[in-house]
């Protein structure tokens, strides 16, 4: 029976991958497949055990959130192994524009009456991926809550750095070129995503999809620290397009720059400081995905 590696974390979803693996290597023997479990134990463990996957995999399994399928990604891109995914995280980005659920049922389903679809694949500088990546005050509360964070993480633990950082960040400007044009030379925020969802309630790039082609690039304009929150609300409503602070374009290259030291994350996780180079590389992926999707 030919073998389909699942690369799982064991601590995402507060174990939920660990207790449902059972019935998913169940499942996938009855459906004529030899499961091989890969655990994750740290960062880097799941695109390593991605790189290592033959080739001629039928399917790759991943359990995990957005973190995991960022590596997993980062480890089988530009080979085009299918990737099953199912979503144990706290955002789950890229599965809920996608319509893929935490059901075993439905996970099982996918293998018979799924399809395999071709997805656009994100690059900041030779990291992929799928979802989001950005720079400004969003990576800055990411890279508090990786100083806070101690295994699986819920929605409400953002407050406390979302609270920090709105007292305590220096809001250096960035400047924003897309697809070389000047956009922008003040912007404290840059989200850039190849989905519409941030995670949560919010939308940053709303009018973005993973098949277009195009990279989506919403840039928040500083004004005062007020207003910051009035911009976050706006992400939550679908109102902030409206905002004159806001600037918003599509392309396949962008750069980001600053004069200050700002940090960026990619699909929810730190990624360093500016400058950094951002491109789409269209129909990179290949996920199994709910027909009708």
């Amino acid at each position: 029976m030919p073998e389909i590696p699942i690369i799982l974390n064991p601590i995402s979803g507060h174990g939920l991958g660990l207790r449902v693996l059972p019935a998913i290597e169940e499942g996938l023997r009855s459906l004529g497949f030899t499961p091989r479990v890969c655990k994750t134990e740290q960062a880097g463990e799941a695109r390593e055990f991605a790189a290592a996957a033959p080739d001629d995999s039928p399917y790759m399994v991943c359990m995990g959130g957005d973190g995991t399928l960022n590596e997993v990604l980062n480890g089988v891109v530009p080979r085009h192994i299918p990737v099953a995914i199912f979503p144990t995280g706290t955002g789950n980005v890229f599965c809920k524009d996608i319509g893929v659920r935490s059901s075993v049922e439905s996970f099982l389903s996918l293998f018979k009456e799924g399809r395999i679809k071709r997805y656009d694949i994100g690059f900041v500088n030779e990291r992929s991926f799928i979802s989001v990546a950005g720079a400004g005050f969003n990576a800055e509360v990411v890279r508090r809550m990786e100083g806070l964070r101690r295994g699986n993480m819920r929605m409400i633990e953002y407050v406390l750095p979302t609270m920090q950082t709105l007292l305590g960040y220096a809001f250096p400007p960035i400047r924003v070129e897309v697809d070389g044009e000047v956009i922008c030379e003040d912007g404290f925020l840059v989200e850039i995503g190849n989905v519409s969802s941030y995670g949560g309630p919010m939308q940053f790039t709303t009018l973005a999809l993973p098949d277009d082609g195009l990279l989506d690039v919403c840039v928040f304009r500083k004004s005062n620290r007020i207003k910051v929150i009035k911009h976050f609300f706006g992400t939550v409503t679908r109102m902030h397009l409206r905002y004159s602070e806001v600037v918003y374009a599509k392309g396949r290259n962008v750069r980001l720059s600053s004069t200050g030291t700002v940090p960026t994350h990619v699909d929810g996780d730190g990624n360093g400081n500016l400058p950094a180079r951002y491109r789409i590389e269209p129909m990179a992926a290949s996920v199994l995905v709910p027909q009708g999707r």
